[in-house]
C-alpha cells in the first residue's frame, strides 16, 4: 500500500493519507467535520457540546465512542464507515471493508479521545447494555 503525504488545502493542522482517487473529493467531509469540531477550541468544550447534544459513547471503543457517534451523523458518506483508532480517523468502504484513507484528528479532537478513555467526562459514557 502506497500513502501520499501531502497536507489537504483545506487545513492547517494535519495531513490526509490517501491510497487511490483524489484526496479532496473522498476526504474532504470528514475534514471539514473534525475541523468543525476542533473548532470549538479545547478537549472539555468538545465534550460540553457532547453533553448539550446528548451524544455519548463507549470508551475505548473505535466506533462507540463519542466523537465516532458523532461523526456517524454528521458525515454523508453513504458506504463508508468512520472508525476512530488512536489519534486518527480510518475511513473504511464498507463494500469491501478495506480501507480508504486516513485522517490525523486535529489536537483538541484528540486531547477529548484521550481523556475519555483515560475516565473523564463521566456523563457522556455509555454501558453496553445486555439483551433480556
Amino acid at each position: 500500500m502506497v500513502f501520499i503525504d501531502y497536507p489537504i488545502a483545506t487545513t492547517k493542522h494535519w495531513k490526509v493519507y490517501r491510497t487511490t482517487g483524489t484526496v479532496e473529493e473522498d476526504l474532504t467531509p470528514v475534514v471539514t467535520v473534525l475541523d468543525k469540531l476542533a473548532a470549538l477550541g479545547t478537549a472539555d468544550a468538545i465534550a460540553l457540546h457532547f453533553q448539550t447534544t446528548e451524544i455519548t459513547g463507549m470508551r475505548g471503543s473505535a466506533t462507540q465512542c463519542p466523537v465516532a457517534q458523532w461523526l456517524d451523523g454528521e458525515v454523508d458518506m453513504p458506504g463508508i464507515r468512520l472508525v476512530v483508532k488512536g489519534a486518527s480517523v480510518l475511513v473504511v468502504g464498507e463494500v469491501h471493508n478495506r480501507a480508504l484513507g486516513l485522517v490525523n484528528m486535529p489536537e483538541p479532537v484528540q486531547e477529548f479521545v484521550r481523556k475519555f478513555d483515560g475516565g473523564r467526562y463521566p456523563k457522556l459514557h455509555k454501558t453496553a447494555q445486555c439483551p433480556l
